[in-house]
């Protein structure tokens, strides 16, 4: 178990963990350059999500780990589908064969019933993936012609997991995430598969938009919520504070409340998150990975300064974060840089928030 430094006094959120059953492992520190002056605000229509990360294979509800106790009250579910650069085809799994159990038909259907038994909230969100490329957001086509045939494949994927969540009450559905040169190219297509998933889900729908691009979707009017995934950069600072990462979000949130009032629609960060490494809250894609040291203290301050910036304007209606894996016991740590908050001091910042401490 890894011990963080603290001060003599004992620290209020270690005893709420404890009481909740939350006991992760981690002490956090108490000194001033970490202490929180901000009393956080109980919204109750707050979406406090988290995407879990779809298993390979079946689990056990407790492996889960304590994501209600920490305060979530929805959980994102990822189907995953794949294209290859040039071909039109759309490969998506309804039963698992040679994909992960948690993206299949049956394994989100699991999942959804467990998290409803938790008493939280769905939404289920379709994921294009494209092979040797990975981000969707490049994936293009040289014609209309083959976007037509892809189009195809791809309204089949949305249309079959939207009935899934017609069929399990499904709080929440979104059609497509960062397929920005569809999006842009061909606005049409995706006004008529929203006209074609309302006639199957009976739910509000949201698209999830990347953060330089969401002011390129034509489609608002025909959703629910902008939804936008929001890795913004903030900080070109390997370790910056709070208040310098609040800094940087006034002018992006400026621009998004004017953005969610023009069309009179909330919105929701449909991903969020860092990793806990320095310059998770900058342009981290852009760096070699081995200028990226692990920092816990990173990803919990970028939380911290997130929530803080956001969690009390009426126009945003929360958000998601990215992501929770299965087995908890066995996930994060204070060695694991990666996007996952289990298991390190980020998830006290997060409980804080979520549960108004």
């Amino acid at each position: 178990m890894v011990m963080y430094r603290f001060s003599n006094i004992f620290c209020p959120w270690v005893y709420g963990l404890i009481l909740s059953g939350l006991a992760v492992g981690l002490f956090t520190r108490c000194d001033s350059a970490h202490s929180e002056q901000v009393r956080p605000p109980h919204r109750t229509d707050l979406i406090k999500g988290i995407n879990l990360e779809g298993p390979r294979d079946p689990f056990e509800p407790h492996e889960i780990g304590p994501i209600d106790s920490l305060g979530f009250n929805w959980v994102s579910l990822v189907p995953y589908a794949f294209s290859i650069p040039g071909e039109t085809f759309v490969r998506w799994q309804a039963e698992k064969k040679y994909y992960y159990w948690g993206e299949s038909l049956t394994g989100i259907a699991h999942c959804v019933e467990m998290a409803h038994d938790r008493g939280m909230k769905v939404m289920v969100k379709p994921h294009l993936w494209v092979k040797n490329q990975g981000w969707p957001g490049d994936f293009d086509l040289e014609s209309p012609e083959v976007w037509a045939a892809w189009e195809n494949d791809y309204r089949d994927y949305v249309l079959a997991f939207a009935k899934l969540a017609d069929s399990l009450s499904v709080e929440l559905f979104c059609i497509g995430t960062e397929v920005r040169h569809s999006v842009k190219q061909r606005p049409e297509f995706w006004r008529s598969l929203i006209r074609d998933v309302r006639a199957v889900y009976d739910g509000p729908l949201t698209y999830a938009a990347n953060w330089d691009n969401y002011h390129n979707v034509a489609f608002w009017n025909d959703l629910d919520y902008i939804g936008v995934d929001g890795y913004f950069a903030l900080s070109d600072q390997p370790k910056p504070s709070k208040e310098e990462l609040m800094r940087g979000w006034k002018p992006v949130k400026k621009k998004l409340a004017s953005f969610s009032r023009s069309l009179d629609r909330p919105l929701i960060f449909t991903e969020y998150g860092y990793r806990s490494m320095i310059h998770s809250a900058g342009e981290h894609w852009n760096m070699d990975e081995s200028e990226l040291t692990t920092d816990m203290w990173a990803q919990r301050t970028a939380y911290d300064a997130l929530y803080e910036s956001f969690n009390t304007e009426s126009w945003y209606a929360g958000g998601f974060l990215w992501k929770w894996s299965v087995p908890h016991h066995r996930s994060g740590g204070a060695n694991n840089s990666r996007f996952t908050p289990q298991n390190k001091p980020a998830q006290e910042v997060i409980y804080r928030w979520n549960k108004g401490r």
